[in-house]
């Protein structure tokens, strides 16, 4: 399985714009990864990490 976001950056991307494109791309990445948790009762990948 892959997941991919393409940007158009013809004409140039801003600070600003690129800022935007790297917030969506987390959030949806987010929402991707708590759908792959519920749907595959996956565990928390944060409470599987050995404590140092």
């Amino acid at each position: 399985m892959g997941v991919a976001y393409d940007v158009a950056t013809i004409g140039g991307l801003n600070a600003a714009n690129f800022a935007d494109v790297l917030a969506w791309w987390n959030s949806q990445l987010a929402e991707l990864a708590d759908f792959f948790k519920e749907e595959l009762n996956l565990p928390d990948a944060k409470a599987d990490k050995p404590k140092s």
